[in-house]
């Protein structure tokens, strides 16, 4: 008798994060003789995987940014006869999520009680001599 089994492994990923978004503008990249013809945007440092630039090749594209930290972009602009720029930079920092705070009052405390005797201040030796007490 001959049995086969089939094993079905499905993962799923889920992840909740926030996202922040940002414009980034080469508009006041110019060139001299000529015009600019091409943009070419890229993220050079920053968290891994924390960011991306949506349409990296626009005047003005969208970065959007899913960790803190950080991030150094680049742009290297082209003009009209093909003669790229020098890469010019723009850094931006990507603050974390306000996070609630968290109280903390301490350890928990255990107290004694000592018992005084009202005739003359002293602190009574031995408790169990309380009762012969007279309070005034």
């Amino acid at each position: 008798m001959k049995y086969t089994f089939l094993l079905i492994l499905i993962f799923v990923s889920c992840s909740l994060f926030a996202q922040v978004s940002t414009t980034l503008d080469g508009s006041k990249s110019s060139d001299p003789d000529g015009t600019i013809t091409a943009y070419q945007w890229r993220i050079i440092s920053g968290p891994t995987s924390g960011g991306a630039i949506t349409n990296p090749t626009v005047q003005k594209p969208t970065a959007v940014f899913t960790m803190s930290g950080t991030y150094t972009i680049g742009l290297i602009v082209t003009d009209n006869q093909g003669l790229k720029s020098a890469e010019d930079t723009v850094q931006i920092v990507v603050r974390p999520a306000n996070v609630q705070p968290k109280a903390d009052a301490g350890p928990d405390q255990i107290l004694q009680l000592a018992f005084l005797n009202r005739n003359n201040g002293k602190l009574l030796e031995n408790i169990s001599r309380i009762s012969a007490v007279k309070l005034q």
